[in-house]
């Protein structure tokens, strides 16, 4: 439930955690999926998570202004879902 960020200055470890973020039910099993970057820095992570037959799909991002994780906002009327790898093209977009 945590993402681990390595700080090769400090030789230290910062812990976020993110379950709160991840719509599911209590003590589920849950893991990022998959990591990407896009061309200004931004690190996003697809979380999912797994209880009995029923598989839920978070994008998460990583605000280092805020020092924090953050839930990206689905437009209107859509959802995110059944995220199994991220991916950045030429333009900077997630996909």
């Amino acid at each position: 439930g945590n993402l681990n960020v390595y700080s090769p200055v400090t030789q230290s470890f910062k812990h976020y955690n993110f379950t709160d973020l991840v719509e599911s039910a209590p003590n589920v099993e849950m893991g990022i999926v998959s990591i990407t970057e896009d061309n200004s820095g931004k690190i996003y992570f697809g979380v999912t998570a797994l209880y009995s037959d029923e598989i839920t799909s978070t994008l998460l991002f990583l605000d280092e202004k805020a020092d924090k994780i953050e839930k990206v906002a689905a437009p209107e009327g859509q959802v995110i879902n059944n995220i199994k790898s991220l991916n950045t093209d030429s333009k900077g977009s997630v996909w």
